[in-house]
């Protein structure tokens, strides 16, 4: 037989005596949450989701304090950690009939927590806004104001400031 192999047909070297089966492909997950997560756009930076009670979130699962894997269920409540700062602030100056409430969770992935500070005191610098509470961590910065200013007047000074 000196005609080359087809297609279908597999080549066995003269020194194996036994053929090898070409490798099979992988098999595809069978479940949603085992599949992989789409990668994210190069513009941005993919956030890591945490438990309340700090477990990093991963694929839509966390590894909790018992060493179980759990699942996280559709609209659980989350927040955000390593390597992006968790960034809470809440305006508290209640005023009868007016919108007055102010509050802003998000992760700032845009360096450390002190740079995320350094933005935040611009921005309380500028509207003049007076501070109750301020607490700072290598991964949180948790800011409670107290100022008259309208949340249509600080989210602007907040876009501006790329927190």
């Amino acid at each position: 037989m000196s005609e080359s192999p087809t297609e279908h047909e597999l080549t066995v070297p003269a020194t194996n005596p036994k053929p090898t089966l070409p490798e099979r492909e992988p098999k595809q997950p069978q479940d949603a949450a085992d599949a992989s997560p789409t990668p994210a756009p190069a513009c941005c930076k993919r956030v890591q989701e945490w438990t309340p009670d700090g477990h990093p979130i991963v694929d839509g699962k966390y590894l909790d304090s018992a060493g179980l894997i759990r699942s996280v269920e559709q609209g659980s409540q989350v927040t955000y950690g390593p390597p992006q700062v968790y960034l809470f602030w809440q305006n508290i100056y209640p005023v009868a009939g007016e919108n007055w409430y102010f509050a802003v969770e998000k992760a700032f992935n845009l360096g450390t927590a002190t740079e995320c500070l350094f933005r935040l005191v611009e921005v309380l610098k500028r509207g003049g806004i007076e501070v109750s509470s301020l607490n700072v961590s290598r991964f949180s910065v948790i800011l409670i104001t107290h100022s008259p200013l309208r949340r249509e007047q600080i989210m602007p000074m907040v876009i501006e400031a790329r927190l």
